[in-house]
């Protein structure tokens, strides 16, 4: 399989199984698919060494993480708070509660695994994956004035 989606993994009384399968994105991600964890009202993927696109017309929340090791080489591009070249660690949240603006978006990372949280009523589009991205990728992508 290259793509997997899952539904029904979140929520409930045992948050370690809610846990547990935002941790099995990661793994999905190490091994070249491109799982999506579908919630109540959001989704989640893991991105590893490439791009994670939104087409144009999208709006909602974003947040990204590195659950793991540094993910190093971070751009967010069509969002309200950019990143350009950017490192993530698991100690510091800085890029929780963003928000991609409607313009396409594009999440990046260069060297590591992000996991990627966003909003998501159900009407919207699956974003889509590309691997081997490592630099903005629309230069006319830009990100608002904080």
């Amino acid at each position: 399989f290259r793509r997997v989606l899952m539904h029904g993994c979140t929520g409930g009384e045992r948050l370690d199984h809610s846990l547990a399968n935002i941790q099995s994105l990661r793994w999905a991600a190490e091994q070249g698919i491109f799982a999506v964890l579908i919630g109540q009202g959001f989704c989640m993927t893991a991105v590893k060494n490439g791009v994670l696109h939104f087409e144009k017309g999208v709006r909602c929340g974003l947040s990204v993480f590195a659950f793991g090791p540094p993910a190093k080489g971070v751009f967010l591009e069509g969002c309200q708070y950019g990143l350009f070249d950017a490192t993530l660690s698991p100690d510091f949240s800085l890029g929780v509660s963003n928000s991609i603006l409607g313009e396409g978006a594009n999440v990046t990372v260069c060297d590591g695994v992000l996991t990627v949280y966003w909003s998501d009523d159900g009407k919207m589009p699956l974003p889509e994956p590309e691997s081997g991205g490592c630099k903005p990728k629309n230069a006319e992508l830009q990100c608002a004035d904080p």
